[in-house]
């Protein structure tokens, strides 16, 4: 089974990249039609295959903030410094994508709940190390929360395993303000 990045196109546009022929995703959908569900149903649940797994669901802390504030633009450069944050610290075995709005998804195979925990915290670490300049000069540190769960032991299904990691990211919010 192999695992792949998916980068937000916008994101890669903003930065002036050309789009590769990867997988993309495109709100909930990848461009080649396929649905992105379906490809994390296949990481989480490969068949004859019951290692584990881990889901981690990121959201960015304060986004509203950053784009009523800041503008939408501001909002976009956010958005794309945690997508790159991400992706520069996964492994590349590893499944990353925009999940919706300010959330983000990260998939790691073979990861028990102790690695994939402290892998959480490492991209969140990594994360408030980003720094957006304003529109008026100033900086804004960036920041994320994290849930995990876990493939079997938290659910077998990308369902009950993305509503655990979200709860868990919601404490995770709640927890640190």
């Amino acid at each position: 089974l192999r695992f792949h990045t998916v980068y937000w196109p916008t994101f890669l546009l903003a930065a002036g990249r050309p789009l590769p022929k990867k997988v993309f995703a495109h709100g909930w959908w990848t461009v080649e039609g396929q649905k992105m569900s379906k490809g994390l149903q296949n990481v989480v649940e490969p068949k004859g295959n019951r290692a584990p797994t881990a889901l981690i669901m990121v959201d960015l802390d304060d986004f509203k903030a950053v784009n009523d504030g800041h503008g939408h633009q501001k909002g976009d450069e956010a958005l794309k410094a945690v997508a790159e944050t991400i992706r520069a610290h996964v492994r590349g075995s590893d499944f990353s994508a925009r999940y919706g709005g300010d959330e983000f998804v990260v998939v790691l195979g073979g990861c028990d709940r102790v690695e994939a925990e402290e892998r959480a915290h490492f991209l969140q670490d990594a994360v408030a190390r980003v720094v957006l300049e304003t529109t008026s000069g100033a900086v804004q540190r960036l920041g994320i929360s994290v849930g995990v769960s876990m493939f079997p032991d938290d659910g077998v299904s990308i369902d009950s395993l993305i509503t655990a990691a979200d709860r868990r990211m919601y404490l995770n919010k709640s927890g640190r303000r």
